[in-house]
């Protein structure tokens, strides 16, 4: 039964903002199955429990994984403010366990252009395991941008003969996607060109054509 209210309160969600602080009371020992509930249920809460960020980042060194991963979806719904919201899960994405790494990059996805400045960082998992490579593919499709200081992982990317498919097709994206930034990629992708055929290399000089024609700032 109590189990069954705590939830409750998450699923009632923001008119339930008075029962953080009983939410607060079962984060810290006591029942592992209470203590999960009220994670959840906070993050169901959303902003309003905005009160719970200092205790729930505390737990996001707790030794369960799964403690881990709720914990983070719980902040991800109640930190509606980008920067800090980007920390965190930045922070997360270097954790030990793929689960915690996978709601960290779901939920950079979810935030679209704004979380721009983890791709650096999400462009190291790509080239990872193909765990890591996956979750990576999936956050990097959503946000659909790049930022400038991250064109030499993408050139490195496109220069290493042992990257493989997926991971050229994204670093060729993300150099469209940059724009004049790009331009220093220009000789690897002519090289790139160079060494396939067909539609591949096709896309290869799509991609320079879109650089090449997108002017620099002072040609604006």
């Amino acid at each position: 039964v109590a189990l069954a209210s705590l939830q409750a309160l998450g699923e009632i969600g923001a008119p339930a903002a008075e029962s953080v602080p009983t939410l607060l009371a079962n984060l810290d020992g006591g029942s592992d199955k209470r203590q999960m509930t009220s994670i959840i249920a906070l993050g169901g809460i959303g902003p309003p429990a905005k009160s719970a960020v200092d205790a729930l980042m505390q737990l996001l060194s707790h030794d369960e994984a799964g403690v881990r991963a709720a914990t983070l979806g719980a902040l991800g719904s109640i930190i509606d403010e980008t920067e800090p919201l980007l920390a965190v899960l930045e922070r997360s994405l270097d954790d030990e366990d793929w689960m915690v790494r996978r709601r960290a990059a779901d939920r950079l996805g979810q935030m679209g252009e704004d979380a721009m400045p983890a791709v650096p960082r999400l462009l190291i998992l790509l080239r990872g395991d193909d765990d890591d490579s996956d979750l990576a593919s999936g956050a990097l499709r959503r946000i659909d941008a790049s930022p400038p200081e991250a064109v030499p992982q993408l050139i490195e990317i496109i220069e290493d003969e042992d990257s493989g498919r997926r991971q050229r097709y994204y670093a060729l994206h993300l150099l469209r996607k940059t724009g004049s930034a790009a331009r220093s990629a220009l000789p690897a992708l002519h090289k790139l060109a160079d060494r396939l055929d067909g539609r591949s290399r096709e896309y290869v000089r799509r991609a320079i054509r879109d650089i090449e024609k997108t002017p620099v700032p002072d040609e604006a």
